[in-house]
């Protein structure tokens, strides 16, 4: 295990070792993954200038590292801290989240301004149409996190369900109700009873792809499958949904490290 200034080894008790690579809490940049043949379990490492870079198996499922990451954060925040005292980057406040925050689906680019204050409280306010603050006890990355999950959250009721609404109006179609949700693993789903759930980080994705999710989960409304009458139905409304469909495999690219993506 490495303990130089590379990266500092983290106490027993469930937190990985440090290993060699690249990687995190740098101004504008979430944490990087990277695959390891040789790698057992995830790993997590500090690198100077407060960067982590998170190793996993081949295979590993990308989807639990955001609660993994969060787990650790006051290890990874101390280990950061360490490192700056000794000149080698800025603090893990200021490093974890990106200087903004692409909303491509809506065409909205906010920046991120973090704002240290003595209070043992958080806050988040947002200034306009671009600019968020995070006012109060900015070094706790976990509420820091919460706070702007709670926002994308906000934002996606108000901005993706009357997308929705238009669209299935266009359409010709309707559904029964619908709810913005932070799903993990699905983009959007449809229920038997016609509630419809999309996730929140659809915000992030270009607009043509948060356009096909919708129109697919609204052809749910009519087919609760994925019979040649569903696809002939999504065919007619999106006409390139098999391109639209394969290009939604790299969805997740789109979406920052901190909302649970590959992203930065």
């Amino acid at each position: 295990m490495s303990g130089d200034l590379n990266g500092t080894e983290p106490a027993r008790g469930g937190v990985p070792p440090i290993v060699e690579g690249k990687g995190f809490p740098q101004p504008g940049g979430g944490y990087s993954v990277r695959e390891s043949t040789r790698a057992k379990r995830v790993i997590l490492r500090v690198l100077p200038h407060g960067r982590l870079e998170v190793v996993v198996p081949n295979g590993f499922d990308r989807d639990k590292l955001p609660a993994i990451v969060l787990e650790h954060a006051q290890w990874i925040e101390k280990a950061v801290g360490r490192m700056a005292s000794r000149g080698g980057g800025s603090t893990a406040a200021f490093s974890v989240f990106p200087p903004e925050v692409h909303l491509r689906a809506v065409g909205l680019c906010l920046g991120v301004r973090l704002i240290p204050t003595g209070d043992r409280t958080l806050r988040l306010s947002q200034r306009g149409e671009d600019q968020l603050e995070l006012t109060g006890k900015c070094t706790d990355t976990g509420a820091c996190i919460l706070l702007l999950r709670r926002w994308l959250r906000h934002q996606g009721r108000l901005h993706l369900i009357p997308w929705l609404e238009n669209t299935a109006g266009r359409l010709g179609m309707s559904f029964r109700t619908a709810q913005i949700r932070s799903q993990k693993t699905r983009w959007g789903s449809c229920s038997s009873r016609g509630t419809i759930s999309l996730n929140d980080c659809l915000l992030f994705l270009p607009r043509e792809l948060v356009c096909y999710i919708m129109v697919h989960e609204l052809c749910h409304t009519r087919y609760l499958n994925h019979s040649q009458s569903f696809w002939r139905l999504v065919a007619s409304h999106a006409p390139d949904f098999q391109v639209l469909d394969a290009r939604m495999k790299e969805g997740r690219r789109f979406v920052p490290s901190w909302a649970g993506g590959e992203g930065k």
